[in-house]
């Protein structure tokens, strides 16, 4: 957030505040944080959406830790929104070289199709249910993403540069699928983690869509034969998780 100095509003621009315009208030490495307004009537928007503001959180949640160091490819260190005015709706997607994630979501309005890079930070979000999430692409290329009364807007890398998530996932049949309880599987994960670093490398092995998901990692200071092991058993999937 801005202290004192440049990017702190002035009683002036304090008064404007009031008066229906928002300041960005974040400093991020692609940008000053000088004051920058748009007013309530999206001057200075290209594209917006409109979606609530608890629904972009949890997007933000189920994908921040999967972006990737930025290095040569800073648009790996943001989350990719992709917004469908068909359907009315956006995508999430965030990916780090070795793991990706994408999460979905209705929204209240999209003027058209459009895709954004965002940081993580979102502003205040309050306590009253149904409060809305203004997400702009403006003019002069910065995102900006507005809740209440407070508006973060930034700079960001090239969106068209952020890897196609598309080319990643895997669209042909799979050889076979598997149910399973999260919570048990999550369970198995962490329990693994106390003798091994899930860093490293461990070792699952499936034994067919109703056979037993076993997660093996080694023994240390043990025989190679000593193995410790998870097992999590699979459920039935059934209606659309068939398709």
């Amino acid at each position: 957030m801005c202290g004192e100095g440049d990017g702190a509003r002035s009683k002036k621009e304090g008064a404007a505040f009031a008066e229906g315009y928002y300041y960005a208030t974040e400093k991020t490495k692609w940008g000053s944080c000088r004051a920058s307004r748009t007013n309530e009537n999206g001057r200075g928007t290209m594209m917006k959406a409109v979606m609530d503001a608890r629904e972009l959180r949890r997007l933000i949640a189920a994908t921040r830790d999967f972006r990737g160091r930025a290095g040569s490819r800073p648009e790996r260190d943001h989350i990719r929104l992709q917004f469908h005015k068909d359907g009315c709706c956006v995508e999430a997607a965030a990916v780090d070289g070795y793991t990706l994630s994408t999460e979905w979501a209705v929204c209240d309005s999209v003027d058209e199709d459009f895709v954004v890079l965002i940081r993580t930070t979102l502003p205040p979000i309050g306590r009253k249910n149904g409060e809305l999430a203004v997400v702009d692409r403006l003019e002069d290329g910065r995102t900006s993403v507005r809740i209440g009364d407070m508006q973060f807007a930034y700079s960001v890398p090239d969106a068209e540069k952020f890897f196609d998530v598309q080319k990643a996932i895997p669209h042909n049949a799979p050889e076979f699928r598997i149910g399973v309880n999260g919570s048990y599987l999550l369970k198995a994960l962490k329990a693994a983690s106390t003798t091994e670093n899930l860093n490293r490398r461990i070792e699952l092995r499936f034994h067919g869509e109703l056979g037993p998901i076993v997660i093996q990692t080694r023994a240390s200071g043990l025989d190679s034969k000593c193995k410790n092991i998870k097992l999590v058993l699979p459920v039935r999937l059934r209606g659309e998780e068939n398709e």
